[in-house]
Formats: C-alpha cells, structure tokens, sequence
C-alpha cells in the first residue's frame, strides 16, 4: 500500500465537502486535494498528516519508511485524566500510526533525500521519546548517506507525559542536526 493510500484509509471522511474554517466556504474535497490542502477560496491550509505531507513531497514511489521498530510507549506509568497508555492507543487508532512522526529516504525531483515528516493529529505532534528517537535515526541517516535531510515539523514541543525524557529529546536531536552542519550536510 502507498504512503498516500495508507494515509486516506485511515483518514477517510464521510463526506465529499469540507467547510473551510479560515472563510467558511464549502470545499469539494478531490478539489482541496487538487490545490495541496491549500483553500482556493482564501488560502487557508488545511491540517494534514505525516504521510500526505510525504505523498506531496516525495517522487511517487520513492519513499522507503525506516525506523518501523519505533514506537511509543509509556515510561513513566503517566496518568491525570486518563491513562497515558489510553491516549496511546487513541492517537494510533486515529492516525494509523505508531507515533507522531514518519521517516524514510526518499527522492524529491530524483534527488535522494532523508524525509521525516511529523503528524499533528498523534497527540499534536508532541515530541516524546520515540519521537526523538526517529528524528535522531533520520538525522544519523543522512549524515551516514550524505542525502540531505527533509524535516516537516508540525508539533505541540515536548509531551507532558514522558516528563524529562521528553525534555530530553531535545538536546539528542539538537545534537544529531549539529552533527549534520558540521559535516556540511544539508538539512531543511
């Protein structure tokens, strides 16, 4: 199955028409797919998640998830209103994925790229340790591979409920991107 098809299985909607919450105008669908997600009326963007934006960046085809071990979990035993564990499994059900980023190589117009691009819609993009994990092993791939490295961040900063392994993740993925600039590869 394609990024994108897997994308739309899971992200199918019951209706042909959207209602644009930047001006309120009714959207056909296949149309607001047509303009990127982007309104024709007014240019609000609309929210898409990790594999559509993959699906628009990417050469058809070319893109190679990596990192499928990935996944999140819950450290800390984390509850407040509900259970961390429960949240989980709501933001897996409800994207389809593991957690809230995606990466994989890839080509964009037959350049080969690294591409990670983040998930909104998995407990707002929030960065957690698996999450750090994927952008450090996206990261350490490029630098490995000399292919650039393509990040579309969409996220919430650090998720609350893995605590300072959370806070964590962002020394780790600093560094894995210093590592990059200093190597002289590029990353976006």
């Amino acid at each position: 199955m394609s990024v994108l098809t897997r994308a739309k299985a899971v992200r199918s909607t019951p209706t042909d028409w959207v209602k644009c919450p930047g001006c309120g105008s009714l959207l056909y669908t296949k149309r607001l797919a047509r303009h990127l997600h982007v309104c024709p009326e007014c240019g609000h963007h609309h929210r898409i998640g990790a594999r559509e934006r993959i699906a628009q960046l990417a050469d058809a085809g070319s893109f190679v998830e990596l990192g499928q071990d990935i996944v999140a979990s819950d450290p800390l035993d984390f509850t407040d209103l509900r259970p961390y564990r429960q949240r989980l499994g709501d933001a897996i059900r409800t994207t389809g994925e593991r957690e809230a980023a995606v990466f994989g190589t890839a080509s964009i117009r037959s350049n080969p790229v690294v591409l990670l691009a983040m998930d909104f819609g998995f407990m707002g993009g929030s960065m957690g340790g698996a999450v750090g994990e994927a952008v450090t092993r996206a990261a350490e791939q490029a630098y490995e591979s000399r292919r650039p490295l393509i990040l579309v961040c969409a996220s919430g900063g650090a998720r609350m409920q893995e605590g300072v392994i959370a806070l964590m993740q962002m020394a780790k993925t600093s560094q894995a991107i210093a590592r990059l600039h200093e190597a002289g590869v590029l990353s976006v």
